[in-house]
């Protein structure tokens, strides 16, 4: 699984990169800085118990 890679945003001890799977709009919080340009595909893998879902209609938690 990749994120094609939107936005970057480092924000000190952490990078924000937004972009997108597939159709789906994602964010993904690295707790280091990540080498990711914008157009570059990242690819990511998901620890079940680190993972937050929201209902895209009204932004409640899943």
């Amino acid at each position: 699984m990749a994120i094609r890679v939107d936005v970057v945003e480092p924000t000190g001890s952490e990078t924000h990169v937004y972009g997108a799977i597939g159709a789906d709009t994602v964010r993904a919080v690295f707790r280091d800085r990540v080498p990711v340009r914008p157009g570059d595909l990242l690819p990511v893998s998901v620890d079940p118990g680190n993972i937050h879902l929201f209902d895209k209609a009204t932004g409640l938690p899943l």
